[in-house]
C-alpha cells in the first residue's frame, strides 16, 4: 500500500469491493454528530463573544494547542442548550431526552460558528462526558435515519433556535453542507455476518475494507436515494468504491473520510482509553483532530461566503447612488481594513497548524471546498466595492467645490450690488474725522454677513 501526506488506499479498484451485506454489519454503541450554525454580528459593538462570556479552552489536550499561540482562535467550552428534540428521542429509542450541547468557535467576534455535537452512547461505567442514552447500539440503518432527521430543515430550525436564544442581533446561518460524524464505540458490530466483532481496537485497513458498503452509505448522506429504504445496499461496487477508495490514517486504530458535504471518522476510545480523549469527549463533544480541522473550514467557507456576500450587495446599493459623503467613505474604508485583517487571519490559520497529518488533511478539505476560489471571489467583491466608493466620493467632492465657486461668486456679485466696496472705501474718511459711530456701525454689518456668509457655505457643504 502507498501512503502519500498520511493518505491510505483502502481500495484499489471496485473489484475489491465486498459484496453487500445481508443485513448491516457495523454498528455504533457510540457516535458524535455534529452540525455547524454561522453567526454574523452585523452592528459594531452588538457581538457578546469575548474571553471572560465564552473562555476558550487552552492546554496541551485541547485542540488550540494544536495550532501556534499566534493564530487568534478562541473555541469555547460546551455549555447545554436544551433537551434533544422529541422525534430524535423516538428515532434513536433513547431511554430519556438527554440535553444537547453548544460551543462557539471564532477568529473575529463579529463572525463565529456555533458547533452542536449531538452525542449518543449505550450506558457505558466509562463514559464521564455529556451523552444521549441509547438501549441498544444503533445499526448503519438506524444512523441514516438520525442523520436525515438532523438535516431536515425543522430540527435544523429547532436547534438553531435553542442555540442562538437571547441573541437577537445575530444572523444565524444553518451550515446545512457541513456535517461531521465519529463513530467511537463499534461495539455490537459483526464480522462475517452473524460473529460479532471482539472487543479490540479499530483494525484500520482491514475493518475499512469490511465495513465499506455502510461507511460509503454514511458519507453519501445527503442523498436521498441512498438514505431511504436500504437503497444504500443496492448501489454498485464503483459507486461504493468512489466514495471510500481513499481515507486518511495516522495511526493503524482509526480512519478518516472525506467528502464535499461530511467528515466521518471511525475508532474504537473504549480500548485503553486515553485521558486526552476522555479530556475531549467532555470539553468538544467528539474526539477527532480531523473533524477539529473540518470545524474551522466551516468557520473560513462562513465568513468568507458573508463577506461575498455582503460586499455583492454593497456593490449593488452603491450604484444605485449618486455620490459618497467623505464620513460615508471613511466609514467604508474603516470596515475594508477590518475585514482585510480578518480574510488574512482566517486565509494563515493552516500555516499555524503544528503538525504536519493536520495540515494534510486541512489541504485536502480546502480542495473540497474550493476556499482559495471564494476567497478570490470575496477580494473581487472587496476591491469593486471599494473603486465604486472611491469613484462616488470623487463625483461627491466635485460636486461640493462647484457648488463652493458657484455660492462664492453670488457672494460676490451681491455684495457689489449692496455697494460693500464703496462702504469699504468709505472707512478712512471716517476715520479722519473720527466717526466712531458710523465705523461700528459698518464694521458690524460686514462681520454679520461674513458670518453669514460662512455658514450658508458650511451647511451646503
Amino acid at each position: 500500500m502507498t501512503q502519500i501526506n498520511y493518505r491510505l488506499r483502502v481500495l484499489e479498484s471496485p473489484e475489491q469491493v465486498r459484496d453487500p451485506p445481508a443485513v448491516g454489519m457495523l454498528h455504533a454503541a457510540g457516535m458524535s454528530i455534529v452540525m455547524y450554525y454561522g453567526i454574523h454580528f452585523s452592528r459594531p459593538g452588538s457581538s457578546p463573544l469575548d474571553e471572560q462570556a465564552f473562555p476558550s479552552i487552552t492546554g496541551e489536550m485541547s485542540y488550540s494547542d494544536r495550532l501556534s499561540p499566534h493564530a487568534g482562535l478562541h473555541y469555547s467550552g460546551l455549555e447545554p442548550i436544551g433537551e434533544i428534540p422529541a422525534r430524535l428521542v423516538a428515532a434513536t429509542g433513547a431511554t430519556e431526552a438527554g440535553a444537547v450541547h453548544r460551543s462557539f468557535v471564532w477568529i473575529d467576534p463579529a463572525f463565529a460558528i456555533m458547533i452542536v455535537p449531538v452525542v449518543f452512547a449505550v450506558p457505558q461505567p466509562y463514559i464521564d462526558w455529556p451523552y444521549i442514552p441509547i438501549r441498544q447500539p444503533l445499526c448503519v440503518d438506524d444512523i441514516l435515519g438520525v442523520m436525515d432527521l438532523l438535516a431536515e430543515s425543522s430540527v435544523v430550525n429547532e436547534l438553531g433556535r435553542r442555540a442562538t436564544k437571547g441573541y437577537p442581533l445575530a444572523d444565524i446561518t444553518p451550515i446545512e453542507q457541513s456535517m461531521a460524524i465519529q463513530l467511537w464505540d463499534l461495539d455490537g458490530s459483526r464480522i462475517d455476518g452473524s460473529q460479532l466483532r471482539p472487543d479490540s481496537p479499530y483494525r484500520g485497513l482491514e475493518e475499512t475494507q469490511q465495513y465499506c458498503w455502510e461507511l460509503s452509505a454514511l458519507l453519501s448522506f445527503s442523498t436521498d436515494h441512498v438514505v431511504k429504504d436500504r437503497l444504500w445496499l443496492r448501489r454498485n461496487p464503483s459507486q461504493v468504491f468512489a466514495e471510500v477508495a481513499e481515507a486518511f490514517a495516522f495511526f493503524g486504530d482509526h480512519a478518516v473520510f472525506l467528502n464535499r458535504n461530511c467528515c466521518l471518522e471511525v475508532s474504537h476510545l473504549p480500548i485503553q482509553l486515553r485521558e486526552r480523549s476522555r479530556y475531549r469527549m467532555r470539553s468538544y463533544g467528539y474526539d477527532s483532530s480531523s473533524i477539529f480541522i473540518w470545524s474551522l473550514e466551516t468557520l473560513r467557507w462562513f465568513v468568507l461566503s458573508t463577506l461575498r456576500s455582503q460586499y455583492k450587495q454593497r456593490v449593488l446599493n452603491l450604484q444605485s447612488q449618486k455620490d459618497l459623503s467623505a464620513a460615508a467613505r471613511t466609514g467604508l474604508l474603516q470596515q475594508r481594513i477590518q475585514h482585510g485583517a480578518v480574510i488574512d487571519q482566517l486565509l494563515a490559520i493552516y500555516d499555524h497548524l503544528k503538525e504536519p497529518r493536520l495540515r494534510a488533511v486541512a489541504a485536502e478539505i480546502d480542495g473540497l471546498w474550493t476556499t482559495d476560489r471564494i476567497a478570490h471571489d470575496t477580494q473581487q467583491e472587496i476591491d469593486k466595492s471599494d473603486a465604486l466608493a472611491a469613484d462616488l466620493a470623487k463625483v461627491r467632492e466635485q460636486a461640493l467645490e462647484t457648488r463652493r465657486n458657484t455660492l462664492l461668486g453670488v457672494v460676490a456679485l451681491a455684495l457689489a450690488l449692496l455697494g460693500i466696496p464703496s462702504l469699504v472705501s468709505q472707512f478712512g474718511s471716517w476715520w479722519d474725522v473720527k466717526d466712531w459711530l458710523g465705523l461700528s456701525v459698518s464694521a458690524g454689518l460686514m462681520i454679520v454677513l461674513l458670518v453669514v456668509v460662512a455658514l450658508m457655505v458650511r451647511r451646503r457643504e
